[in-house]
């Protein structure tokens, strides 16, 4: 591994010549200009790999400025580079007329801080956890240094042996840390002295003083020796309480942060900190052959020096480059050579614009409001329609009702169903350009399940020790185990066959691990990976979305940005679309749908489908008038639904012929005998049926089917008295089980028939479980969960539907239809059964 060294490379002078172009080495160029800022290589023809250079010359070019480099970038002088400013990256790709690539790695590099632990100050380790455990690493280095670099857990970079991904920092609060300073017996004011390395010093100037006022509020200052003295005394210990340093891999081995820096006879920073029982760990991991042996034995000098707290590491760079899309076969390594430059081509094609034409704004309007985007707190479908198109899932629905994987390029069931494997793709970058990993993904199941104010955090309770963290127990979540930083594996408290599908919901959405409160634009907390960020945010009014300029799916999004509106009435609505003003609508009421469906210019790009929701009135089985099966079954078979809804709800719903809607295992469309005109009345007299419902069914879009619905009832001899006057009597009633009937619907967390059966009737934890739920059914679903073959799964929940038409448990009433129009202009439209039920990153403007 030492021969990897560049430094080892092997060259040949020709005798008595200093001159560099007699310096010659084996490689797939050869040197033909050489100055301060300027070299040239050209390819050499007798390589001796059967691999030739691509290209023929490469001129390098040193010393540039950033705003240079970005107008070289644009007249088309530049082809690669490095070294940009945050904004003038920031430039490049939001030009999207360049198709500038970024392509980014973790270095193998980890800045620290070193304890002095043979200063009178940081001999006691008390002191070095305090100043450890106050440092809140992950927020200091994404609010200081952002995309260009990532919080170190460890000393240990990612991609050497024996890095732990899944390492977590412990923090120590303000009050707790002065507290304990003062019964060591310190008191405030502390001066301590330091010395900085000159790359530190000049590169991350902002981050150290950052460092040092978050000290600073315990009573730590730190005084600073001049540049001269850390040359003087690096890797000697006189009177130097800490030094903050950098350490790179020039050789892919653990060995340069371990026996390089603290072996007691040849570490750099003997000094600072040797132990003999860190030697022994050391010495037996250096020649340890077997690879998991060896990287066993590293973790433990890594856990050695942190358990002892003799450092603080800090951050591992991010190293990119920027290149045109001239540029192909381009990759970046972790250590030199950074570049395969034998293996770029370079095209001939000029840079062009992403499409020919087209792109264009969409505006999206709808009749209610809007009020986060915190995709933790959705549990509407316009939520859901919204969210995904700034945070994604690990998982999707795709068509055809498959759950594919998104986010994650691999998901396999292992031990039964009982745990989950996945693998990220390693190519995906949130919008602010830090790259995804495992520990985002932990950190946002952990953020939702201890979520309070979420309606969704039960989505994850099957995890193992989900329901710890939901308790407030525990803030770890048990089941949860970081392999690398792109595989993780996701144990489960009993075996879920459909768990994928779990994850597919927008409340499982990912965001970057350290994210708190979700606000603003995307330079601000409100980050995702999706293909649109947010420009700005007006809750319940207005939500600006731009093209995500460095989505991980090549090619999209299609448009230039979304622009949503909310609060809308369904009549401005329909003028709005009419008059050019909308884009894609689909809050309409009946007559505005037939208005549109009759006009031969809107009517082409009209789209309809089931959605995965259901409609349905829950009969009280164990109490009341309804728990005799009889008058239940009398009842379904009384009211014509289809012909309820033709008249009163046209074409935004279905007839629904079970619980669970068409598109989802269980389904299946069977009819039942006709209703008989002029038939026998009921011999019923005047039996008052309780119901609960919420107020707003009785005024929305469907309030007359509603309300034409109860008039049947009265006809046939029923007396209906509707108990619920608000949301919370509604939500009472439908928790204690307390009425006759209860009017309500479901629309589905994750797309599986589980999401209706489970949710709506088991009889525990489903929303109408305490009025027609059965121990019977529950075993049902139960075998159901477990069960991984889609066909027996289908035989079950057939089962479990036939036993609600055989006991008139419920009585289905409606699927509702996706419902949208596009403009004759717009490309691209499609429509799903579950939400987004638009696919809106591959819309487009017809110019």
């Amino acid at each position: 591994m030492l021969l990897t060294d560049l430094r080892t490379a092997i060259v040949y002078l020709e005798e008595n010549s200093l001159s560099p172009f007699n310096l010659m080495g084996t490689g797939p160029f050869k040197i033909l200009s050489l100055t301060n800022d300027y070299v040239v290589v050209e390819k050499f023809s007798n390589y001796w790999k059967n691999h030739k250079a691509l290209l023929n010359r490469i001129e390098f070019r040193c010393g540039i400025t950033s705003a240079d480099i970005t107008t070289g970038f644009k007249t088309g002088d530049y082809d690669l580079a490095c070294g940009l400013l945050p904004e003038d990256l920031e430039a490049l790709q939001l030009d999207r007329r360049l198709r500038i690539n970024t392509i980014v790695t973790p270095r193998k590099y980890t800045g620290f801080v070193l304890f002095n632990s043979s200063s009178s100050f940081f001999s006691n380790k008390q002191v070095r956890e305090i100043l450890y455990k106050i440092t809140n690493v992950q927020a200091l280095i994404w609010n200081v240094l952002g995309r260009f670099a990532q919080p170190a857990e460890g000393l240990l970079p990612p991609g050497i042996c024996g890095h732990d991904p899944g390492r977590r920092h412990q923090l120590l609060s303000q009050d707790k840390a002065i507290e304990t300073l003062e019964k060591l017996g310190y008191q405030s004011p502390i001066s301590l002295k330091a010395i900085i390395s000159p790359s530190l010093r000049k590169r991350y100037h902002t981050l150290i003083q950052t460092l040092f006022e978050v000290w600073a509020k315990i009573g730590i200052e730190i005084l600073v020796e001049p540049l001269t003295f850390f040359l003087d005394v690096a890797e000697e210990a006189p009177e130097i309480d800490l030094i903050i340093e950098g350490q790179i891999a020039e050789y892919d081995d653990p060995k340069a942060f371990t026996s390089d820096l603290f072996h007691s006879k040849t570490g750099i920073f003997r000094n600072y900190y040797s132990s003999l029982g860190l030697d022994e760990l050391i010495e037996q991991a250096n020649i340890e052959n077997k690879a998991l042996k060896k990287e066993k034995l590293y973790k433990k000098v890594e856990d050695f020096l942190l358990e002892e707290y003799v450092l603080l590491p800090l951050f591992h760079e991010i190293d990119y480059r920027v290149a045109s899309p001239n540029v192909k076969g381009l990759s970046l390594n972790s250590i030199p050579p950074y570049i395969n430059y034998s293996e770029i081509g370079k095209t001939g094609d000029a840079p062009a614009a992403i499409r020919k034409k087209g792109g264009g704004i969409m505006y999206i309007p709808y009749d209610r409001d809007f009020h986060s985007l915190d995709p933790s707190l959705v549990y509407s479908d316009l939520q859901g329609e919204v969210i995904p198109n700034i945070f994604e899932t690990l998982a999707r629905q795709s068509e055809g009702g498959r759950i594919i994987p998104w986010l994650a390029s691999e998901i396999k069931s292992e031990a039964n169903g009982k745990r989950f494997r996945f693998y990220l793709r390693e190519y995906i970058h949130f919008h602010n350009g830090r790259q995804l990993t495992a520990r985002d993904v932990r950190y946002s199941f952990e953020r939702l399940l201890q979520n309070e104010e979420s309606q969704s955090r039960l989505l994850l309770s099957p995890i193992l020790g989900a329901t710890a963290l939901i308790n407030g127990e525990k803030k770890e979540l048990e089941g949860f185990k970081i392999i690398s930083a792109f595989e993780f594996t996701i144990d489960l408290a009993y075996p879920i066959s459909f768990f994928p599908s779990l994850v597919a919901y927008a409340p499982a959405s990912i965001v970057p691990e350290g994210t708190e409160i979700i606000d603003g634009g995307w330079r601000d907390s409100c980050v995702g990976t999706g293909p649109f960020r947010v420009i700005r945010f007006n809750p319940r009014h207005r939500l600006e979305l731009e093209a995500n300029p460095n989505y991980w799916r090549r090619g999209y999004p299609k448009s230039d940005g979304l622009v949503f509106t909310f609060g809308i009435s369904p009549d401005d609505i329909l003028a709005g679309f009419q008059n050019g003003q909308f884009s894609i609508v689909g809050s309409l009421l009946p007559l505005g749908i037939e208005t549109l469906r009759n006009n031969r210019e809107f009517v082409i790009g009209y789209r309809e489908m089931p959605s995965f929701s259901s409609f349905f009135i829950a009969f009280n089985i164990n109490q009341g008038p309804l728990s005799n099966e009889k008058l239940r079954r009398k009842l379904t078979q009384s009211i014509d639904i289809t012909a309820l809804l033709r008249k009163h709800v046209g074409r935004r719903a279905i007839k629904a012929y079970g619980l669970i809607p068409p598109g989802l295992l269980g389904h299946e469309k069977t009819f039942h005998q006709p209703v008989v005109e002029n038939k026998t009345k009921l011999s019923i007299e005047n039996i008052e049926l309780t119901c609960a419902i919420p107020p707003s069914f009785l005024q929305g879009a469907y309030g007359a089917f509603y309300n034409a619905f109860f008039q049947l009832l009265r006809n046939e001899g029923f007396s209906i008295n509707i108990i619920s006057k608000t949301v919370d009597e509604f939500l009472k009633l439908q928790a204690e089980a307390s009425a006759d009937l209860s009017i309500t619907g479901w629309i589905a967390d994750y797309p599986d028939a589980d999401a209706f059966i489970y949710g709506v009737l088991h009889s525990e934890h489903g929303n109408v479980g305490r009025f027609c739920g059965s121990k019977e059914i529950d075993l049902l679903i139960e075998k159901g969960r477990t069960e991984n073959d889609p066909v027996i799964r289908h035989s079950i929940y057939r089962e479990i539907e036939e036993t609600i038409e055989h006991h008139a448990l419920l009585m289905p009433l409606f699927h509702p239809q996706a419902c949208r129009f596009a403009r004759p202009e717009i490309e691209g439209f499609e429509l799903n059964p579950f939400a987004p039920f638009v696919a809106y990153d591959k819309l487009w403007t017809r110019l």
